[in-house]
């Protein structure tokens, strides 16, 4: 296994997945308000427009799709042969790209956006 390429890969898909996220985020924050804790859901449902929820989704799903299949080729491309070798590439690329994403997306970022969800601005949740 090439253990600086896997690194690699999953830096640089981290970085795609939380670029992708956090302006999907600027651009429709009351849809992505449907993924944080139910207090927050609640606090801002009456502020949240459908098609900005859907217009989220085909964001995200398109992304996962894009970084699995990114996932696939690399690996293919760096010559990893046979099951367990494919797994750990995946795996380590992957809890790359949750690590980051538990970081920036859950922890860092709700502290410096709860103004920006209309409803959930005092939420306790928070």
């Amino acid at each position: 296994m090439n253990w600086p390429r896997i690194i690699v890969d999953g830096l640089a898909m981290s970085l795609l997945f939380n670029a992708v996220v956090g302006v999907g985020f600027l651009l429709w924050p009351q849809a992505y308000s449907t993924m944080f804790p139910r207090e927050i859901k609640e606090a801002a449902a009456p502020y949240v427009d459908r098609r900005d929820v859907r217009k989220m989704y085909l964001l995200l799903y398109p992304l996962y799709l894009l970084i699995f299949i990114w996932w696939g080729v690399s690996a293919g491309l760096a010559g990893v042969k046979g099951f367990w070798p494919l797994f750990w590439t995946g795996y380590v690329e992957m809890t790359m790209v949750s690590v980051s994403d538990f970081l920036i997306l859950d922890c860092w970022l709700p502290g410096k956006v709860r103004h920006m969800i209309k409803g959930a601005e005092s939420c306790k949740a928070w």
